[in-house]
């Protein structure tokens, strides 16, 4: 899940990023809720509350992807990321 971090300066964005990697890398579901508790607890969870409040409300739609292999949720990050591309407000392009 690509959240957002319009919440966060610009110089924050990586490590932010870098600290919701426990959430949705997590290799099943209860380290991802332990990855969210620890987000929501730490100082970017009370620095930008926002961000962990709306993983909490998506978490349930984060977890089913815990069931799948590594590579798999390679290919589907990947996908997710190549068809938001497409979506900008640029000029429309289809794939060939």
């Amino acid at each position: 899940m690509a959240c957002r971090l319009d919440d966060t300066g610009c110089w924050d964005r990586e490590p932010v990023a870098a600290t919701r990697r426990p959430i949705y890398a997590a290799p099943s579901a209860e380290m991802a809720q332990e990855g969210l508790a620890k987000f929501a607890a730490g100082p970017w969870g009370v620095k930008c509350p926002t961000i962990a409040q709306s993983w909490q409300c998506a978490l349930l739609h984060v977890t089913p992807f815990c069931a799948f292999p590594q590579v798999v949720r390679r290919v589907i990050y990947t996908t997710n990321a190549i068809v938001s591309g497409l979506n900008c407000s640029g000029p429309k392009r289809q794939l060939s």
